[in-house]
């Protein structure tokens, strides 16, 4: 019993000194929504046919003919397909896409929304019954949190946008591969909880300018986490 008990003695220790070496890491990733203190884990479900890979198709046709981001979305998938994750993106067609990009109205983004002239874009997600997660936390709570369609909206006025005029198109392509994150139900690491130091790399921060313009091993964690 002695030697049983000098054995979990040294466990214990050891396990002290790696927890003051290192420290603790979460089994959260950074999630979309919470509840109270708890991150609500939401999920896109879509597999690719060998079950291997969560599946994106991505269509533009909804897309405005002035859109700046028509040159840049293919770049912003492949970052996702060429990431080592679990996720798969592609461009499809629009009959079977499961992810669309639209160019919003300026009356639905200014009026109905209220969105900032400075806000990009923002991504709606749509749960299995068809009910969309995008504004409140309750949506996310009373969701079946299993996400199989999602709608991403950009901002209407980029042309007359003095944030858009600035954004170079490495920074146009990680926009968009920022908010394909959310399509696979990651949140902001530098919003919410667990709050990501401004020294630790993410493409999903919340402003354009903080993120980094490639996916980061933050965000390859939080997806290996999820997924």
């Amino acid at each position: 019993m002695k030697k049983v008990n000098k054995m979990i003695s040294v466990l214990v220790s050891l396990m002290l000194v790696v927890t003051m070496l290192f420290g603790t890491s979460s089994v959260w990733a950074h999630e979309m929504c919470m509840n109270g203190s708890e991150p609500v884990v939401l999920k896109w479900i879509n597999k690719n046919e060998s079950g291997t890979f969560y599946y994106t198709k991505v269509n533009s046709d909804n897309l405005g003919s002035d859109s700046m981001y028509h040159d840049n979305y293919q770049a912003a998938v492949n970052m996702w397909t060429n990431s080592p994750t679990k996720a798969l993106s592609q461009v499809t067609d629009f009959t079977i896409s499961n992810v669309d990009l639209y160019t919003d109205s300026a009356y639905n983004w200014y009026t109905t929304e209220r969105l900032s002239k400075d806000t990009l874009a923002y991504t709606i997600l749509y749960d299995t019954n068809y009910n969309m997660i995008y504004k409140t936390n309750e949506q996310a709570i009373n969701s079946t949190k299993e996400i199989i369609y999602a709608k991403i909206m950009f901002n209407p006025n980029h042309k007359n946008n003095s944030m858009y005029d600035g954004l170079d198109e490495a920074l146009q392509t990680s926009a968009i591969a920022h908010e394909i994150g959310h399509v696979y139900t990651l949140g902001h690491s530098n919003t919410i909880y667990e709050v990501l130091p401004s020294s630790i790399p993410s493409i999903m921060k919340a402003s354009v300018h903080e993120a980094s313009t490639y996916i980061a091993q933050h965000d390859i964690d939080d997806m290996n986490i999820k997924y």
